[in-house]
């Protein structure tokens, strides 16, 4: 199982995006692959610049199919005007596709650090210890 993540020119207009979006999925199944699951591209901002242009269409679909199939995939999407970058990966068995903007289920881990004594523990000190730090303390005082 594959996936296929790309991004498509922002200033084409939905109808193209659409276009674009559907000869991705003929190359793959020219290739020899079978489309899985396509998800319909969504307009995203991006986080740098590609090729001068800081928002796209961003899209993703999943595919099956041998390996062999992925340079003919590659290469043809290299070819294709309008698609600013791609990304394939050999997607993990049992993974689904998320949608946009879905939250992950993973609990959020907190962690508890210890900076200091508390006011309460502070307070707990043997009797004599408070009388012994102001004689000290008053020594010190006294050779200033």
């Amino acid at each position: 199982m594959y996936e296929l993540a790309y991004h498509i020119n922002q200033n084409l207009d939905e109808a193209e995006v659409k276009n674009r979006m559907r000869e991705i999925e003929s190359t793959v199944e020219q290739s020899g692959g079978t489309v899985v699951t396509s998800r319909e591209p969504k307009k995203v901002r991006l986080s740098y610049s590609i090729a001068h242009q800081r928002g796209a269409y961003m899209g993703v679909l999943d595919f099956s199919g041998p390996t062999d199939m992925i340079k003919n995939i590659d290469a043809h999407l290299k070819l294709q005007e309008g698609i600013l970058r791609f990304l394939i990966i050999t997607k993990p068995e049992g993974k689904e596709l998320r949608a946009f903007g879905e939250q992950r289920t993973r609990r959020l881990r907190t962690h508890t650090v210890v900076t200091g004594q508390t006011a309460e523990q502070k307070k707990e000190h043997a009797p004599g210890e408070e009388k012994e730090m102001e004689k000290k303390l008053e020594d010190v005082l006294e050779k200033l």
